[in-house]
């Protein structure tokens, strides 16, 4: 009997705990029992795993939450007091290189970066240089194996022909340009002198060296370096304003930095470091470079656009978003939408810059990049998975799947609009698109092809 009545009153415990947390007046000793029973019978995760990490050239310990779909959320962190250092000879493609324990990510730490499905991989030190795109060396592209988004709403919730403003009423937005159906292609004639690159014209290009914190100007018709400018820890991604007198580059480390391409050096920086959780990584400028817009690549609450006003260098707002890991960020040309990738959840969010809300979300498999034909009616996506997909920018309608390669990232849009290239890291190939046509022409190339830049001919 007395048997009995130990496992009723055990059995009555943990029913208490299951429905349960923290009974008012309850011993402390009793409230923590009741607390531990009742995450491991009705928790949403299924136990804890501690690993010793480094973040920030600090070893922490740190205390994860399994959840039984295979997700890993950290609970809590301790400083070991351990410093640690990365062989950077070995390479690093996108390491949490920030104090906090919000950028600590289960795919990724110092040394090793997440490769899309959910591996760690060690990317050879001469491919993991970075470039003008948001990726810093070679990836794995397939199947869709990463994380759906925790939350994704009903396509069309709010588009573009009822806009809400500021002040809480709406208005139809009319485009202020035809997508008409252009003429015939002049015939092809052979230019009597060989093609060579304008060199009078002086153009230049910028590439971020992600392990080694500096960003290297060359000259484009020699490909040769012309200055290296040092920029705070783990740079991104660098853009050059409309005018070209200022390349702006996002750090990881949690740093904005501005570049005087008069002098080739550090003018002004964007840092928040009362913010261990600001994390810049895709970087976009407005039209008239009055502004840019910098995802902050971390989870929510913290996922959101900065918009930074370049002339002040403040970032003047925030815009929340509603997947975790935003990328890279696009501007359509007449500047009223963003359009936000996020390639580890296979989602491209579109945010409508005045009001800042989210007009559209899009289901694309691991999309990395995106570029806009002249009049904003079209925005080509590409696709990790070998693709580059044309969508309608006002019915968000896909027009065309057109197939690339393996690893499609990088595009690139002559400025008639006419031809779209991409770069295909993972097949070592580029893919040209006729955008009259949609058709594809891939050509092999070797290497790993990232990053472009338009080159003037003479």
């Amino acid at each position: 009997m007395k048997r009995l009545l130990q496992i009723l009153v055990f059995m009555i415990a943990l029913t208490v705990a299951s429905q349960a947390q923290n009974i008012p007046g309850a011993p402390g000793w009793l409230n923590g029992w009741i607390n531990t029973w009742s995450d491991l019978l009705n928790g949403p995760y299924t136990l804890s795993i501690a690993y010793l990490e480094c973040h920030g050239n600090e070893m922490f310990y740190v205390v994860y939450r399994m959840y039984s779909d295979g997700r890993m959320i950290p609970d809590h962190a301790t400083d070991s007091g351990e410093k640690c250092e990365c062989d950077k000879s070995n390479g690093s493609a996108r390491p949490a290189g920030v104090r906090g324990l919000s950028l600590v990510q289960p795919q990724e730490e110092n040394c090793k970066s997440d490769n899309g499905m959910g591996q760690q991989v060690t990317v050879p030190g001469q491919q993991a240089d970075g470039s003008t795109s948001s990726w810093g060396g070679p990836s794995s592209f397939g199947p869709t194996t990463g994380p759906a988004p925790d939350r994704i709403g009903p396509p069309g919730a709010s588009r573009l022909s009822a806009r809400a403003t500021a002040s809480g009423s709406t208005f139809t937005l009319t485009l202020p340009f035809r997508d008409l159906p252009s003429g015939p292609l002049a015939t092809e004639v052979t230019s009597p002198a060989p093609w060579k690159c304008n060199s009078s014209a002086n153009p230049t290009f910028f590439r971020v060296f992600h392990i080694d914190d500096v960003v290297t100007r060359y000259s484009l018709c020699q490909v040769a370096p012309i200055a290296s400018i040092p920029v705070p820890d783990l740079p991104l991604q660098v853009r050059v304003t409309p005018d070209g007198s200022q390349a702006i580059v996002t750090s990881y480390s949690g740093a904005v930095t501005f570049i005087n391409t008069a002098t080739n050096a550090v003018s002004g920086s964007v840092q928040t470091p009362s913010d261990p959780n600001f994390a810049p990584d895709g970087l976009a400028i407005s039209p008239d470079g009055s502004y840019a817009l910098v995802t902050n690549y971390l989870a929510r609450p913290y996922s959101y656009l900065a918009v930074i006003d370049t002339a002040s260098r403040q970032i003047t707002s925030k815009i929340a978003l509603d997947t975790d890991y935003p990328e890279s960020v696009f501007i359509n040309p007449d500047g009223t939408l963003a359009w936000v990738t996020y390639p580890w959840n296979n989602v491209v969010e579109v945010v409508d810059i005045l009001t800042g809300t989210i007009t559209e979300l899009l289901r694309v498999t691991q999309p990395f990049s995106i570029v806009f034909n002249p009049t904003g009616t079209r925005a080509f996506v590409s696709s990790g998975a070998g693709s580059v997909q044309v969508i309608d920018t006002s019915t968000y309608a896909t027009i065309q799947s057109v197939p690339a390669d393996l690893g499609a990232m990088d595009l690139l849009i002559s400025p008639d609009g006419g031809y779209v290239t991409v770069n295909n890291s993972q097949a070592q190939s580029v893919t040209l698109i006729d955008t009259r046509t949609l058709t594809a022409t891939t050509t092999n190339i070797g290497g790993t092809p990232e990053g472009a830049a338009l080159v003037p001919s003479q």
